[in-house]
């Protein structure tokens, strides 16, 4: 297998070390040779010592990526920010709008058009104000 880089052929270790198999019977023999860096050829026994202790370093870094990444998460809970997508809007009016229409029997698709709001807004609206929603059920 030719590759520009060495450290794109797989995410983890295990994918760069352990051959794959076929019918959990025989082994591929898969060679690796990279183009820019003349030391991979995993044919000789020296090449695939220089592979799996690249292999290694490369696991080592996304392990240490990551840990940093979840130190700094805990660091900005602590400070008291919250990442992710921000909560969307909250119209009252609509939201009692859209209870009043509901309990009076209005079809969910009417209740869309009087009120100019999607379904899924609707539907949350409805939660929100402790409406019991009955929708239906699948069918199997």
């Amino acid at each position: 297998m030719l590759k520009q880089q060495i450290g794109v052929v797989s995410r983890n270790v295990s994918h760069r070390t352990y051959p794959p198999r076929l019918n959990n019977k025989f082994y591929l023999t898969i060679v690796f040779k990279s183009l820019s860096e003349g030391v991979f050829d995993t044919s000789s026994p020296m090449g695939e010592a220089i592979f799996q202790i690249i292999a290694v370093l490369k696991s080592m870094e996304v392990n240490v990526l990551r840990e940093r990444t979840m130190k700094g998460l805990e660091a900005a809970r602590a400070r008291g920010i919250s990442g992710g997508r921000p909560a969307g809007s909250y119209n009252k009016e609509k939201a009692s709008a859209a209870v009043v229409l509901y309990k009076q029997k209005s079809s969910i698709d009417s209740i869309e058009d009087a009120l100019d709001i999607s379904r899924s807004t609707i539907y949350r609206y409805l939660r929100n104000e402790g409406v019991q929603v009955n929708g239906f059920t699948k069918s199997k």
